[in-house]
């Protein structure tokens, strides 16, 4: 059998012709023969086992450049195997996250059920700050916490309530206040109420090294301290000393290899 053009070979491997300009234009298949005058591709058929394989692995997900590590590699099954892991942990973390949520919005979990809390367990850190109006019992909870599975970090986020990454010397803000106004009260625009709300969801990957917290810090305070307890103990004391309203609630973590 002879070369095949784009279409013909593009419909025997269940592709589109642009999906094969495409791995051309990246390397992950070039065509056998390229007309020097009208540019148009022709593939061979024995390109057809590569090209229905790459169709396979982009339906598991896997980016192209995935894929292209993958076949490059001199054993491409372990590369997929690699991927697919990563891809279940991911899965694993975003339902743990659900679950989490799912109890949050419901009234069920127990980190909450305090007007202010603060949890820190193996994988999960939090802090929610309840608070009432009018005199009675709290009604709206503003919410941060961080779960950790393997190298990837999930940070769920609704109020103002914060998250904080010390990396490299650097403090970085990751989350943004659902707040409307600057003057002081500001008003919420999201809370965990009697309403559902939909939480803010950040995936990171994790670094040796990081610090992490929710809620406000002071920079050189936290990089001064030698581990997450001393961390807490000082902002909680600097928070305290400096004439804060309300009571103080913090919980920090260190990313370690």
């Amino acid at each position: 059998m002879g070369l095949l053009t784009t279409g013909a070979f593009a419909r025997a491997a269940g592709l589109s012709p642009k999906a094969l300009g495409l791995y051309d234009d990246l390397g992950l298949l070039r065509p056998a023969s390229v007309d020097p005058i009208s540019g148009y591709r022709r593939y061979s058929p024995d390109q057809l086992e590569r090209a229905r394989l790459i169709g396979l692995l982009r339906r598991t997900g896997m980016p192209l450049a995935r894929i292209s590590l993958a076949l490059s590699s001199p054993d491409p099954a372990a590369e997929v195997l690699a991927y697919w892991r990563s891809v279940e942990a991911d899965v694993a973390a975003r339902g743990r996250l659900v679950a989490f949520l799912v109890e949050q919005l419901s009234g069920k979990d127990t980190v909450t059920t305090n007007p202010d809390a603060a949890y820190a367990g193996p994988h999960l850190l939090a802090v929610a700050d309840e608070f009432g109006q009018g005199g009675h019992r709290a009604s709206v909870t503003t919410l941060a916490a961080l779960l950790c599975s393997g190298p990837r970090l999930g940070v769920v986020h609704v109020g103002d309530s914060r998250a904080y990454l010390l990396r490299a010397g650097e403090l970085h803000q990751l989350t943004q206040d659902h707040v409307q106004g600057t003057a002081i009260p500001a008003t919420l625009e999201k809370a965990l109420h009697r309403q559902p709300a939909e939480p803010d969801l950040l995936l990171r990957d994790g670094r040796d090294g990081d610090r992490y917290l929710p809620p406000d810090v002071l920079h050189a305070e936290l990089r001064a301290a030698a581990t997450p307890v001393d961390a807490v103990g000082t902002l909680v004391d600097l928070a305290n000393r400096r004439g804060g309203p309300d009571n103080i609630a913090c919980v920090v973590a260190d990313v370690a290899a």
